[in-house]
């Protein structure tokens, strides 16, 4: 039987979400993601049959902007089908009862990152457009390190390597017109930020201080580190990192994301902005982001040498709204997304 939602379905719903992708999760993460403040309803579909939850299917509501214009984004997120009910044509009923959903919501664009195969099937089912993979991007601070930690045999000469690394670590400081400060929530400062930087793109998720302190501050079970660069007159910028420990062939290695890098593109943000994020990631033995060519944060991370490893997700996305423009929303050069417009990341 399709249904939507009703209270206290998440129980049965994160059991599923375990059969389906063997990882636990939490009522507190759930709640997180599908009762966030924002003000914005998540569409819930569910498939049920003799009491239990199979099938299941979401769309987390968040606003945005396209061109000129503000617009209410759905990321399709939860997609799953009980093993054990799988080709039974469940999949396809609960995508087309969440497309009516969000058609009956005003929701203007349907978009998502899907797996390989869950890609053809948001292609086929919802008739969603590919728009582009999106790049990931490294940086080798320590490339000595890094080399140990793949091959075993090279910490026999770990005194050379670790040498190597220490001539090469970033010796400059922060310049005296900056201020990068860590910041334990988001304020108007952000949302001046957001007013200024989102002129600067044509399709993005909102990123004010409401989103920010719902997506960063309270996620119950990650850590992420929040900074606001301000030079002696305004606040021009934030970066979002979360870092993580990499242990290989006795080596620690710390790798640090760029969840999100955000500022307007006028004056010396960008050049202020790369030394913003040389000054806080100075300690990293790697640093890796994603990002999308042709914007400004996409120059900054060429000039600073990162490199492009792969392009491990692809963006697929539906427009709902007949007044916005195609060409414009199938056009990858008009995004500006990063790892914190995916729940996952």
């Amino acid at each position: 039987m399709l249904r939507n939602y009703k209270e206290n379905d998440e129980v049965k719903i994160n059991e599923l979400f375990y059969e389906v992708f063997k990882s636990k999760r939490s009522l507190a993460e759930w709640q997180w993601k599908f009762s966030h403040p924002l003000n914005r309803k998540p569409l819930i579909t569910v498939y049920e049959e003799d009491g239990e939850i199979v099938g299941h299917a979401a769309i987390l509501v968040v606003e945005g902007k396209v061109g000129d214009r503000s617009v209410l984004f759905g990321e399709r997120v939860d997609v799953m089908v009980h093993p054990s009910h799988q080709g039974k044509g469940i999949y396809k009923k609960i995508i087309h009862h969440l497309m009516q959903q969000c058609e009956a919501q005003g929701i203007d664009l349907v978009y998502g990152y899907p797996a390989p195969k869950a890609k053809d099937l948001f292609i086929r089912y919802m008739d969603g457009k590919e728009i582009t993979y999106v790049p990931r991007l490294l940086k080798v601070l320590s490339p000595g390190k890094a080399a140990m930690s793949r091959f075993a045999f090279l910490g026999k000469a770990s005194f050379i390597f670790k040498s190597m690394d220490k001539a090469l670590k970033n010796k400059r400081k922060l310049p005296d017109a900056l201020t990068v400060t860590k910041l334990d929530q988001a304020d108007k400062r952000i949302d001046h930020i957001w007013e200024e930087g989102s002129k600067d793109h044509d399709i993005l998720l909102t990123r004010n201080a409401s989103f920010i302190n719902w997506r960063y501050f309270s996620h119950p079970s990650r850590t992420y580190e929040v900074y606001i660069v301000e030079n002696q007159s305004d606040a021009i910028g934030y970066i979002v990192l979360k870092k993580e420990i990499i242990e290989k062939n006795n080596e620690k290695l710390e790798l640090i994301h760029v969840i999100d890098l955000f500022f307007p593109d006028k004056g010396q943000n960008r050049k202020d902005m790369s030394s913003a994020l040389q000054h806080i990631t100075k300690g990293a033995d790697l640093i890796s982001v994603w990002s999308l060519p042709n914007t400004a944060q996409d120059k900054l991370f060429k000039k600073l040498t990162f490199i492009r490893v792969s392009r491990p997700m692809p963006l697929v996305a539906k427009s709902m709204n007949n007044k916005l423009d195609p060409s414009l929303i199938y056009n990858s050069s008009n995004w500006y997304v990063t790892q914190g417009d995916v729940d996952s990341y």
